[in-house]
């Protein structure tokens, strides 16, 4: 009779582990500004967390390549511009005679940063987007809602 139970149990068990398997992914939320921010079950995702959450989607994980590849360089180019920057004005705050030349090179830095920091959070956007096509994710709407003045006097407004 124990062993009984306990084959039932292990059946049962091994079943829902079946079941576990069967469900398809989370979707991903997408927050933008200046560079993308990705979120899952309202825990922000960094970049290894999305390597590993997009493993199976190949399409998805060469997009996400691009990414990071821009990534690195605008890491790059923004920490030595910032540096660059910071050591002047650092110089100049303390007192002493600072390197104005090095400031207008740690600029110029910062700017060469940005078009990969854009091109880091496209790549990456389209990376999420393929993968919640993939898994079958209801495309987002864009709803707007207002308190205000309506054509027919105040009321609330909302736009898709």
């Amino acid at each position: 009779m124990k062993k009984m139970i306990l084959f039932a149990l292990l059946m049962m068990l091994s079943s829902v582990q079946l079941l576990f398997a069967q469900q398809k992914g989370t979707p991903i939320d997408i927050e933008k500004g200046f560079e993308a921010s990705f979120y899952q079950n309202g825990a922000r995702l960094n970049m290894a967390k999305l390597s590993q959450i997009m493993q199976d989607n190949n399409e998805a994980m060469t997009s996400l390549g691009k990414a990071k590849t821009n990534k690195a360089f605008a890491t790059v180019f923004g920490f030595a511009g910032g540096f660059c920057v910071g050591w002047p004005l650092g110089t100049a705050l303390g007192g002493g005679d600072p390197e104005w030349a090095m400031l207008g090179i740690g600029a110029g830095l910062i700017v060469i940063s940005i078009p990969f920091t854009i091109a880091y959070s496209n790549h990456a956007t389209n990376a999420v987007n393929l993968y919640n096509e993939s898994i079958g994710a209801p495309a987002k709407q864009n709803v707007s809602m207002q308190f205000g003045m309506t054509p027919n006097g105040l009321g609330l407004t909302m736009r898709f």
